[in-house]
Order: C-alpha cells, then sequence, then structure tokens
C-alpha cells in the first residue's frame, strides 16, 4: 500500500475547517459566558453600592430623627417649667392650676420615654463599638436634673397652695437639693437655662457623630468598590460572613476618622 492510501493521521483532522470552527465556538462561548458573568457581576455590585448610599444616608436620617425627638422632649419639659415657675411667681392661680396639669402630662411621658431613650442613646454607641457612654452622659446631665426640677417645682407648687388655701400640704422635696429649698424660683430658672444649653450642646454632639460615621461608611465603600468590585459584591451579596465581611474591610481599605 502506498503512503498515500494511509489513514488520515491526528494532525490531519485538527487541521480540518469543521474542527476549527468547533474549537472557535467552544472557546467563544466560554470567554463569552465569563465576560457577560463578569460585566453583570459588575453591574449588581454596582446597584447594591448606590443602594448601600442610600442606605447609609437613611440611617443617618434615622439616627438625627431620633436625636431630635429626644432634645425636642426635652425642651419641651424645659419650657413647661419654665411657664408653671412662671405662674407660681406671679401668683396666678388659673394659671397655676392649668399650667400643673401640662406640666404633669410632660412629666408623665417623660417617664414613660425615658427607658426608650436610653435604649436608643446605647444604640447609638453599639454602633460604633461603644459601651453605653451616651446613656449614662444623659442621666448625668439630663435626667437627674430633671427629677431635681421634678422637686423643686413640687415643693414651690405646695407651699402656694398651702398660702392660698390655708392648708398644710405634705410637700415631698426630698430630691430639691438643699440650696434650692431657701429660693427654688432662682434655682428652677438657672437650673433650666443649662438644661437647654446642654441639650443643644448634646444634639450637636449626636448629629457631630452621625455625619462622621457616614462619611466613614460611605469612604470604606467607595474605597472597596474603585479598588476591588468582586470584594463589594461578596460582601454585599452575603457570600461571606460578617467576620470576613469585617476583615476583607480592614485588608482593602484603612479609612481612619
Amino acid at each position: 500500500m502506498s503512503e498515500d492510501n494511509h489513514p488520515p493521521g491526528r494532525a490531519a483532522w485538527l487541521a480540518h475547517p469543521l474542527f476549527l470552527t468547533f474549537v472557535v465556538f467552544v472557546l467563544s462561548s466560554i470567554i463569552g459566558t465569563f465576560i457577560n458573568q463578569s460585566i453583570q457581576r459588575n453591574a449588581d455590585a454596582r446597584r447594591s453600592y448606590d443602594d448601600s448610599l442610600v442606605q447609609i444616608a437613611a440611617r443617618w436620617q434615622d439616627d438625627a430623627s431620633h436625636a431630635n425627638r429626644i432634645t425636642t422632649l426635652m425642651f419641651e419639659r424645659a419650657a413647661m417649667t419654665d411657664l408653671l415657675r412662671s405662674a407660681l411667681q406671679r401668683q396666678v392661680m388659673h394659671e397655676v392650676l392649668e399650667r400643673k396639669i401640662l406640666y404633669d402630662a410632660i412629666y408623665q411621658r417623660w417617664n414613660t420615654q425615658l427607658p426608650q431613650i436610653l435604649a436608643t442613646l446605647d444604640g447609638f454607641d453599639a454602633a460604633e463599638g461603644l459601651r453605653a457612654e451616651l446613656s449614662a452622659s444623659f442621666i448625668g446631665d439630663f435626667a437627674s436634673k430633671f427629677a431635681r426640677i421634678d422637686g423643686c417645682i413640687t415643693l414651690v407648687h405646695d407651699r402656694f397652695l398651702s398660702r392660698a388655701t390655708q392648708h398644710a400640704f405634705a410637700s415631698s422635696h426630698l430630691s430639691c437639693p438643699p440650696e434650692a429649698v431657701t429660693d427654688p424660683m432662682r434655682w428652677l430658672r438657672l437650673d433650666v437655662d443649662k438644661i437647654r444649653t446642654g441639650a443643644r450642646r448634646f444634639e450637636t454632639e449626636l448629629l457631630t457623630r452621625f455625619e462622621a460615621r457616614r462619611q466613614i461608611e460611605r469612604r470604606v465603600a467607595e474605597c472597596i468598590f474603585d479598588r476591588r468590585p468582586s470584594v463589594w459584591s461578596r460582601i454585599m451579596m452575603s457570600e461571606v460572613d460578617q467576620d470576613e465581611a469585617d476583615i476583607l474591610r480592614a485588608r482593602e481599605c484603612e479609612v481612619q476618622a
């Protein structure tokens, strides 16, 4: 048998046009699928990144709203204390009676909402890895002061009713400081002014902390997404647990306040 009659070898069918077409088709499919998956993953990461910025802004707004409600309640208590103190100082019976009712209402609201306020403040601290710093400060700067104000306003109110009705009232003013008992009107005015000033400062400090935290979260998100969209995608798609996500964030972006 001549050499021309030998069956074609492997090199011959590797060079066959149909085989080459098949190889090109398979490679194109694989590469195309990889490119499409990469594009889709990056698109999903971009959407999740945009959503995360919206969530960061929403958390800031929510925290700011909570802070505003807390300070608003403090200002309401201070204002009602001033109104009742004014009526007592001027000895206008109908104003005293009306404003005492309103004072008792805000007093009840305050004490009803106080546990929720402290829990909210603890949540603010927990978000920054702190331990009950805000609630402790709040109790020392505001809750304890309002407790003293309640005792002194009760003292002044009972003294007024005692003179007006010629009846002796068993005034409970144990929480009214000794230095305030002799001149509670002046002490009430000064302490309420301190609370107003402190409340403004407290709200400003809260909002400053929230804004700083928001900026850090944004910078971390931007850093991770810009440097490693794939890492961002794994984090946002919940393909890693929280501990690993924190490690990935720290590894990719060290963002300081």
